[in-house]
C-alpha cells in the first residue's frame, strides 16, 4: 500500500486489521481495543500515514505524521525484528519528503491512554491492559536508526494495603479546610459539566500542548474506560484548580490513576493529597495502577513511592534529528 496514493482512511482500516492480527498472533497486548484514532488530534496532522510492514515471521506497523517540521511515531506495534527495522527505514525516508527537521517516537493517539514512552522493562508485570506491549528490540532498533533517549517514565502499582489511608484523609481535611475549595467526583458534577471543567482548566494552562477543545474530544473518545466515579475535580466556586483522571477496567477490576494537574497558584497546597484521597476511597477493592510519572519528577515518584507504590514497567522516549544529508 502507498502512502502516499492511498486515502487515508483506506490506510487506518489496513492499519487496525494489522493490529489486531499482531495481537492476535503473538499475544502482545493493545490497550483500550486497537481503535486508536476515533476523534484522535493525531487525525489533524498536515501528514499522515498508517505503515504496514510484512515480514517472514510476522509484521510491524505505526503510524507517523507530522504538524509542520515536527513528525512523531504513534502506536509502533510489532512481532518481527525484520519487519519492524524495514517500517523504520520507511518511516524515515517518507519524513524526510515531508520536510520534517525532527522525529519524536512514540506519541499516544490520545492523552490518557499512554504509557508515556516506549515499554522497555518490566514487561513480564502486572501491568493492565492500559499499557501497549512491545518487544525488547524495538529499544535497539531506534537507536540504531539514529534515535536518542530522550526521557523515562515508570508505571507503579499502589498496595491498598499499604495504602496510608489515614494520613491522606487528614490532610485532605486540612488542605480544603485551610485553603477552601472543595473535592468532588466527576460523576457527582455530571459527566458534561466535569469535562467542561478539566477542559477550562487544560484551556488555561495548556496540558502537552492540548488546548481546552482537544482535551474535551481525547477525554470523551475514551467512553466506558473513563472512570467518573473515581476522577477527581478540585472546584473553587465554578472553577477547576485541579483533577485527578482515572481510567477503570471493570473486569479486571484495575484501576488506573492516569493523569492528575494542578494549576499553578495552587500547588503545593495539598491538592493532590486530597484528589488522591477521593480517588483511592471510592477505589477500595479495585488494583489500583498510577503512572505514568517522569523518572525527573522526583517529587511525585517520592509521594508514590510513599503510598506504598511499586514500579511494574518503566518506558524510555525517543527523538530523531533529521539533516539534510
Amino acid at each position: 500500500m502507498n502512502p502516499l496514493k492511498t486515502p487515508l482512511w483506506m490506510q487506518k482500516i489496513a492499519f487496525e486489521r494489522s493490529l489486531a492480527e499482531i495481537a492476535a498472533r503473538s499475544g502482545l497486548r493493545l490497550p483500550l481495543g486497537w481503535r486508536f484514532f476515533e476523534r484522535s488530534p493525531l487525525m489533524r496532522a498536515d501528514h499522515a500515514a498508517f505503515l504496514i510492514c510484512e515480514g517472514r515471521a510476522g509484521a510491524a506497523c505505526a503510524m507517523t505524521g507530522a504538524f509542520g517540521p515536527d513528525g512523531f511515531i504513534a502506536t509502533p506495534f510489532a512481532d518481527d525484528e525484520a519487519a519492524a527495522d524495514a517500517l523504520l527505514a520507511e518511516l524515515i525516508a517518507l519524513q524526510r519528503r515531508w520536510g520534517a527537521r525532527r522525529i519524536v517516537a512514540p506519541v499516544s493517539p490520545r492523552l490518557f491512554d499512554t504509557d508515556g514512552g516506549l515499554a522497555v522493562g518490566g514487561l513480564d508485570a502486572e501491568a493492565s491492559r492500559f499499557s501497549t506491549d512491545a518487544l525488547p528490540f524495538w529499544d535497539a532498533l531506534l537507536q540504531g536508526h539514529g534515535f536518542a533517549v530522550t526521557g523515562a517514565s515508570s508505571l507503579y502499582a499502589l498496595d491498598e494495603a499499604r495504602f496510608p489511608a489515614e494520613r491522606y484523609a487528614r490532610a485532605a481535611r486540612e488542605s480544603i479546610r485551610r485553603f477552601g475549595y472543595r473535592v468532588v467526583s466527576a460523576r457527582s458534577m455530571g459527566l458534561g459539566a466535569a469535562c467542561s471543567a478539566m477542559a477550562r482548566l487544560a484551556r488555561r494552562e495548556p496540558i502537552l500542548g492540548m488546548d481546552g477543545r482537544a482535551f474535551y474530544e481525547s477525554l470523551r473518545a475514551l467512553g466506558s474506560a473513563w472512570s467518573p466515579e473515581t476522577t477527581a475535580i478540585a472546584l473553587r466556586g465554578d472553577e477547576a484548580i485541579g483533577y485527578l483522571l482515572t481510567l477503570c477496567d471493570r473486569k479486571e477490576r484495575i484501576l488506573r490513576a492516569a493523569t492528575a494537574q494542578v494549576a499553578a497558584a495552587w500547588r503545593r497546597r495539598g491538592v493532590t493529597a486530597a484528589l488522591a484521597e477521593l480517588t483511592m476511597r471510592e477505589g477500595r477493592g479495585f488494583r489500583i495502577e498510577a503512572g505514568v510519572i517522569d523518572d525527573e519528577n522526583f517529587a511525585s515518584r517520592w509521594c508514590v513511592e510513599n503510598a506504598g507504590g511499586r514500579r511494574i514497567r518503566w518506558m524510555k522516549r525517543y527523538e530523531l534529528k533529521i539533516t539534510n544529508s
